[in-house]
């Protein structure tokens, strides 16, 4: 996998849910939305980026599937710096892997641990440091884990290396 193609995973936990939270990044985000709402390349150029969007997910026959909000990230002002999707579906893990499958059919690459952020960081739009405070955060049990791991998200870490590097 290049850092050009488009990826899809899902972002909740496995696991029965309200809501679930499918991911798309890439080049083809887009492309994949309206193969997947038959939304025609007028309207999805419409779409207004971080805009709140209540659309159907259709199934591989175009039938109705489930009901979904989407929000259109347009890079490279996203997480990623590339165009992103995120899908919030019903929380079913055969709804959320369906969906996810429908994304790989129509062009996406399963995404790989920690690819978006990877992404962010090759991207610029996060430094090591951050990258590492994802996992960090993602990983804390504690309030005060919780806390280190924001500050280091946050860049405070980040930008007392730069002043002390500034100085050297």
């Amino acid at each position: 996998m290049t850092s050009g193609d488009t990826v899809v995973a899902q972002s909740t936990p496995y696991g029965y849910g309200g809501i679930g939270v499918i991911r798309v990044t890439g080049p083809g985000a887009l492309q994949i939305l309206g193969c997947l709402t038959n939304l025609s390349k007028e309207r999805l150029r419409a779409l207004k980026p971080r805009f709140i969007y209540k659309k159907t997910i259709l199934d591989e026959n175009k039938d109705p599937f489930d009901d979904a909000v989407v929000v259109y990230f347009k890079g490279p002002e996203s997480y990623t710096g590339e165009d992103l999707l995120e899908i919030s579906c019903h929380g079913s893990p055969y709804i959320l892997k369906y969906i996810v499958d429908l994304c790989i059919n129509y062009g996406a690459c399963p995404a790989g641990p920690g690819e978006f952020t990877k992404r962010a960081f090759i991207n610029g739009k996060i430094d090591l440091m951050q990258a590492e405070s994802v996992a960090n955060m993602v990983s804390a049990s504690s309030h005060r884990g919780v806390n280190i791991a924001l500050n280091g998200l946050r860049g405070v870490l980040s930008k007392k290396i730069a002043v002390v590097r500034d100085k050297i």
